[in-house]
């Protein structure tokens, strides 16, 4: 029941924040600022629905093992 556009804008934020990260800390790290205490498997699986949406949409960039705001995407930001 959580709105897609928040739940990306907390990917996004998180991100930014860290310089990066991997899919794992970005989900604990999202759900917390979303409220939650737990990650539950469903929630996870919101927040990956997410980074997907934004690695396919050229926003999100994996390098190695962590995901980084794609360089185009950060030099406008």
């Amino acid at each position: 029941m959580l709105p897609p556009q928040e739940v990306k804008a907390g990917v996004l934020q998180v991100v930014r924040g860290n310089f990066g990260g991997s899919q794992d800390e970005i989900a604990q790290t999202v759900s917390r600022l979303l409220g939650f205490r737990a990650t539950s498997a469903q929630l996870r699986e919101v927040v990956q629905s997410a980074i997907t949406a934004l690695t396919q949409a050229a926003i999100l960039a994996q390098r190695s093992d962590l995901l980084v705001l794609n360089e185009a995407e950060s030099a406008v930001s």
